[in-house]
């Protein structure tokens, strides 16, 4: 990544203000302490550090070489275990994933996540427009017990999820190639869409408009 994509990403993460405001900077606290005023203005080395402190580190399960330079076509960001695929193991689809599970529901049903990649939505490796298509089915439970079936079939969003949702839409805008599309599915069981749509201050092109699990399509 270079270091223009790394500023671009780091503005992303503040808010796109470029220096340090405790006020307005989302990032404030993770980089005040290092000294930093201006993107611009600091060395690569600093830009790294930087970098490095904010995202931080990435497991990953499989060697992504090749990836990026259009082997796969298709991301699913967060492909749990791929329910709604006719095909589970399309060679089109690059099947990621921040978790790895194998168990059997309380149904006697066997659940099974094992992406090809294991990494954070919120923080993907792959350079900018890489992906022709981008498939973004977060967790839409902001409560579950935390061993329910639930739980392990569709993850729980974090307490702060207006961000985490925002984070991840972003990254997936930034992999998708120009003109490309993302596929955004949600269930307003909890969280009604509308709250969603107004985290990603961006509108889809077209969708489904009555229904729990709602589809969405947003083109770049």
């Amino acid at each position: 990544m270079t270091r223009e994509q790394k500023i671009w990403r780091l503005r992303r993460r503040c808010g796109n203000i470029g220096y340090c405001d405790e006020k307005t900077c989302k990032i404030y606290a993770k980089c005040v302490n290092l000294g930093y005023t201006s993107f611009e203005q600091l060395s690569d080395e600093k830009i790294n550090e930087m970098y490095n402190e904010v995202f931080g580190g990435t497991q990953i399960t499989e060697n992504l070489t090749g990836v990026v330079k259009g082997k796969k076509r298709i991301l699913d960001a967060c492909c749990g275990s791929r329910m709604f695929y006719f095909d589970k193991k399309n060679p089109e689809v690059l099947y990621q994933d921040n978790r790895e599970l194998e168990t059997t529901l309380c149904d006697g049903r066997h659940l099974l996540i094992k992406p090809d990649v294991r990494m954070d939505f919120r923080n993907m490796k792959y350079e900018d427009n890489s992906f022709k298509v981008v498939v973004f089915d977060p967790p839409h439970l902001a409560h579950a017990g935390t061993g329910s079936w639930l739980a392990k079939k569709y993850g729980i969003l974090p307490k702060d999820w207006p961000t985490y949702l925002k984070q991840g839409f972003d990254e997936c805008m930034r992999v998708l190639e120009p003109d490309g599309l993302l596929v955004f599915k949600w269930n307003e069981d909890q969280i009604p869409l509308k709250k969603v749509l107004e985290q990603f201050g961006y509108k889809p092109l077209l969708g489904d408009q009555r229904g729990k699990t709602r589809w969405l399509v947003f083109i770049k």
